[in-house]
């Protein structure tokens, strides 16, 4: 289809008609007389209709330039226009794409943080347990010691006890034995009145003593009646042993001192 190259708006201004030539001649009767046309006014005439249409033709084509010219800038802006939007679009799509990577690559972040401290967490946690599982079994472990120790020690007090107990008795043993051979029948006379306190409601009562002791305990009683004063070899110096009607009494220091041995042996 044949594009038109004058404006729309200026059509009406362009007219252009087919140029027809005029026949000279065409009603001449027979027999008229022959018209003569001067060659040159011909020429002429012709030269000057041909000369008034190359300005028109040459309106034309600059009109068909400008034309062209015009559409080629309305295509480009057109062109621009769409370049220009797909450019737009481009960076918006960059912009977006850049945001998401920068969303996905703060949750990783977060989720590596997250995943180290729970990580940092769980193994500081398991160190620390660990620690304070070999710090209970060294503490128990000390304490058991302690205890086993303790318990030896407390044997060992125990057992020195005794012995210090048993060493001190004998020791008080040799220096009463000392001390009853040299005052037998004061010793004698002082168990004989810490006795009588405990039959003091006898009626009848027997002191019997060791030979070396007779006279000394019978000076001391010879105004009571209700005593009396016997000897026993079987009593050692210084003992005494009582015979009443309420009950008898064994004063006798060897065989009270055998209990005394004997409470702490046990003891």
């Amino acid at each position: 289809m044949t594009e038109n190259i004058i404006d729309k708006a200026k059509v009406d201004d362009h007219s252009v008609k087919p140029y027809r030539f005029k026949v000279l001649g065409s009603n001449v009767v027979d027999g008229a007389t022959p018209l003569h046309v001067n060659e040159e006014y011909i020429t002429e005439n012709t030269f000057d209709s041909e000369s008034k249409h190359v300005p028109d033709e040459i309106v034309n084509i600059a009109r068909i330039e400008e034309g062209t010219q015009n559409q080629f800038i309305e295509e480009l802006l057109k062109k621009t226009d769409e370049l220009t939007t797909n450019v737009v679009k481009l960076q918006i799509q960059i912009e977006k794409q850049e945001q998401d990577f920068n969303n996905r690559l703060n949750e990783e972040l977060t989720r590596e943080r997250e995943n180290a401290y729970a990580q940092g967490y769980q193994k500081a946690k398991e160190e620390f347990e660990e620690v304070t599982s070999e710090m209970k079994s060294r503490y128990l472990k000390s304490i058991g010691h302690l205890d086993t120790l303790y318990k030896s020690i407390e044997e060992r007090l125990a057992k020195l006890e005794t012995d210090m107990s048993v060493t001190a008795f004998e020791i008080a043993k040799e220096v009463i034995k000392k001390e009853v051979s040299v005052s037998s029948s004061k010793i004698a006379a002082s168990l004989s009145k810490a006795l009588l306190q405990e039959v003091k409601d006898a009626i009848k009562i027997e002191l019997r003593v060791n030979p070396k002791d007779v006279e000394a305990l019978k000076e001391l009683y010879a105004e009571d009646e209700k005593i009396k004063v016997t000897s026993d070899d079987a009593i050692t110096l210084g003992g005494v042993v009582i015979l009443s009607d309420v009950g008898n009494l064994d004063g006798n220091l060897a065989m009270r001192l055998e209990k005394v041995k004997y409470l702490l042996q046990e003891n």
